[in-house]
């Protein structure tokens, strides 16, 4: 029985998460726009990352969802300077503006040019105190989605 519940829950999650992304490609386009500013910068420069949030990213009714902005340096790395880095978006409800500030942490960004993912994660999250033993509490993570892709550029100082 405990199987079978198991099963129903997982189908029913999946089949809500396959018409969710469905509705959500329907309404915002296959990537949400995605903005930078500035565009091109320099390796002491702060990037804003601004695009619409097309999912709420905050706990409810057992769901989790939070989004992502990671950038990697398309060039060669180096040891002296920060060619990737990623940063939590803050949770916000559908359709808001959100932005996020990318920095060279805690070493300048290396020259060249950066590609962008705007990534959104969705996990299971089981309410607060003790399981009793004859419920499951699954523990699914939805694959990650890109929902929104950008560029910028780095100039040597």
């Amino acid at each position: 029985m405990r199987r079978l519940v198991i099963t129903l829950l997982a189908t029913a999650l999946t089949v809500a998460a396959a018409a969710t992304a469905a509705q959500a490609i329907a309404v915002f386009g296959d990537l949400t726009t995605v903005t930078v500013t500035p565009a091109r910068g320099t390796p002491t420069t702060t990037f804003r990352v601004r695009f619409k949030t097309p999912f709420a990213t905050d706990p409810s009714r057992g769901l989790r969802t939070w989004e992502v902005a990671s950038v990697v340096d398309r060039g060669q790395p180096s040891a002296s300077c920060t060619s990737t880095t990623d940063q939590r978006v803050r949770p916000a409800v559908a359709n808001q503006r959100v932005s996020v500030t990318l920095t060279g942490a805690a070493k300048p960004w290396c020259a060249g040019p950066y590609a962008g993912t705007i990534t959104l994660y969705r996990a299971i999250v089981c309410g607060p105190g003790p399981i009793p033993a004859r419920m499951a509490c699954p523990e699914i993570v939805f694959a990650p989605e890109p929902i929104g892709h950008f560029r910028f550029t780095v100039a040597a100082s």
